[in-house]
């Protein structure tokens, strides 16, 4: 299962020729069950809207987004948003906001 997340990750990675920018911290969950208790961890209800900073290519956002009402994935970096959109684009609850969580007012639940 662990390989399975770790090869779907370097895969996308690869086919957007994307690396992890080190400038802006970026690590990407490999961990089925390092997920699985942060989603356990959570207690989402059907009703929940979610803010997830750092969507990164999508692996907590998925999960966040079957059990919740809407996810607002936030991302600062443009490179990863087609990938974002590839990993995420069958769910019709999230919504992807591409900026700095810093810099962004208000945000629409």
């Amino acid at each position: 299962m662990k390989k399975m997340l770790l090869n779907l990750t370097k895969n996308l990675l690869r086919k957007y020729n994307i690396k992890p920018a080190k400038r802006l911290g970026q690590n990407f969950l490999i961990d089925k069950d390092a997920l699985q208790k942060l989603i356990e961890a959570a207690e989402i209800s059907k009703g929940d809207t979610i803010v997830e900073v750092g969507a990164g290519i999508g692996a907590i956002t998925i999960e966040l987004a079957k059990l919740a009402k809407k996810v607002v994935a936030i991302e600062k970096d443009r490179a990863l948003l087609p990938l974002l959109q590839e990993s995420v684009g069958d769910f019709r609850n999230i919504e992807i906001v591409i900026g700095d969580i810093l810099k962004i007012g208000e945000l629409k639940a």
